[in-house]
């Protein structure tokens, strides 16, 4: 990808859109680390287990093909990298708002994990499992968002 002939606002959107891309393959991983632990539990040789182990295997290679590119913008938009804020005020907004969407979600679950145990069910009740959960929601509240406001081109 050459990047020397885009304007900021063109490298800012790229950079934006690979960042949604990379939370949802670690959102996509957690989640399928978490269902293929609780597939292997009910039945330990199945389908399920193979197909959910190679879902995890593809989000995480996904994920550093998606963080090479990522870390070559990074390098131009350095004060969205460390800080999260964008020079354009449309990215901005959207940026803080999936940032917005990904505390709630999470601090909705982490609430219903906390006070309403008897909501959830008893597998996902270890430690793992519900940070797994957590983590999953985080990651997928933040990029998916981001990936549905993106989807236009604005040509």
């Amino acid at each position: 990808m050459n990047i020397t002939h885009l304007t900021t606002p063109q490298i800012e959107h790229l950079y934006l859109r690979k960042n949604a891309f990379s939370m949802v393959f670690i959102g996509l991983f957690f989640l399928t680390q978490l269902i293929y632990d609780l597939v292997s539990t009910a039945q330990p040789s199945t389908d399920l287990k193979i197909g959910f182990g190679l879902a995890s295997v593809f989000s995480l290679i996904g994920l550093l093909v998606n963080w090479f590119t990522v870390s070559k913008l990074a390098r131009k938009v350095r004060k969205a990298y460390w800080y999260g804020n964008f020079d354009d005020e449309y990215f901005n907004f959207l940026n803080h708002k999936a940032y917005k969407y990904g505390f709630n979600s999470t601090g909705l679950a982490a609430f219903i994990f906390y006070f309403g145990s008897e909501l959830v069910p008893e597998s996902l009740l270890t430690m793992d499992n519900s940070f797994r959960v957590l983590l999953s929601i985080i990651f997928l509240s933040y990029g998916a968002p981001l990936l549905f406001w993106l989807r236009g081109n604005d040509e």
